[in-house]
């Protein structure tokens, strides 16, 4: 199938000015360098509030980013872990996604800052977002949250997603705590616009920004 003409012209310019990279030789930190997006230089309009701390965590502290929508509590929480193979990526990166998410989904959205590999190798990055999780639901609260709706939403692809949910699961048998939910926090087959259909399968079931963001998230 030919690629339509758009999206050939697109690509074409898109690999032209693209950095080259040698995923043979290229170091974590240069790699990290080359996707980093800086945090945008934006208000919080839509949100109560977004707030940068750090709780305690298993190697010392760990930073999160708290995004506050608007409307009265106690809110669901969701657990943020941002996407880039726990070797990229950080929470600047995704907070132009969190604050959509957390405003349309009314929940509050706590980012983490993990840990990331080579230098704290696995699962070093998933300790971090279980201590997270864990000081949601005893601690959530605190932030105006409701421990009892907690929901974890990895931002990556499916076989990160898949192993995410077998770490917790495992641990939450062991320990007896577990979040209420998980969240398909990345969408690549639908649009996240109002109301847009993009497939033959969202054509024939619509699925427009209430169903993605409020169903998916907190069905």
């Amino acid at each position: 199938m030919a690629l339509h003409p758009q999206t050939a012209a697109f690509l074409a310019g898109y690999n032209a000015s693209a950095p080259v990279i040698d995923y043979d030789t290229v170091t974590a930190a240069e790699l990290r360098a080359l996707f980093s997006i800086p945090k945008p230089e934006i208000g919080s309009d839509g949100l109560r509030g977004i707030e940068d701390r750090t709780i305690p965590g298993p190697a010392g502290s760990v930073s999160v980013r708290i995004y506050m929508p608007q409307g009265d509590g106690p809110l669901p929480l969701t657990l943020f872990i941002h996407g880039g193979g726990f070797c990229i990526g950080d929470v600047d990166t995704t907070d132009g996604l969190c604050r959509f998410l957390a405003e349309e989904a009314r929940s509050l959205f706590v980012s983490v800052e993990y840990r990331c590999a080579p230098e704290a190798p696995y699962p070093a990055s998933l300790d971090d977002c279980w201590a997270v999780l864990q000081w949601l639901a005893e601690h959530g609260s605190e932030i105006g949250g409701d421990p009892s709706r907690i929901s974890d939403a990895p931002h990556d692809v499916r076989d990160v997603h898949a192993g995410i949910a077998e770490t917790f699961r495992r641990r939450i048998e062991r320990t007896g705590k577990r979040a209420t939910g998980q969240a398909l926090a990345w969408l690549p087959v639908c649009h996240l616009g109002p109301n847009e259909a993009s497939t033959p399968s969202t054509i024939a079931w619509p699925v427009g920004r209430e169903i993605l963001i409020h169903h998916v998230i907190f069905p």
